[in-house]
């Protein structure tokens, strides 16, 4: 959460890569759990910083995973699963002006 501002960051390359890669989602028979994650570089967008990010310029490297837990017995892509987290984590480098 930023407190002084805002930005935005151009996700929609690495979440087209993420949306693909479920098509291969493996679950674990054993476990009941299925797992994937895509990383790369995300620009900052220009012209979207507000308040003390006004001017942002840069990017981050992200990582995008996906975790989820299904029923035993039901451990398929196709089943409802008990619980599903998606988590980005990631750094970057800006410069402002």
């Amino acid at each position: 959460m930023l407190a002084h501002g805002t930005f935005r960051l151009d996700i929609a390359g690495l979440d087209k890569e993420f949306v693909a890669t479920l098509a291969d989602l493996r679950i674990n028979t054993t476990t009941c759990s299925g797992t994937t994650s895509v990383s790369g570089a995300v620009p900052v967008v220009a012209g979207s910083g507000t308040g003390a990010y006004r001017g942002i310029r840069g990017s981050f490297h992200l990582t995008i995973t996906l975790d989820e837990v299904y029923r035993p017995g039901a451990c398929s892509e196709q089943s409802a699963y008990l619980s599903q987290t998606i988590v980005t984590t990631g750094s970057g480098r800006v410069a402002f002006g």
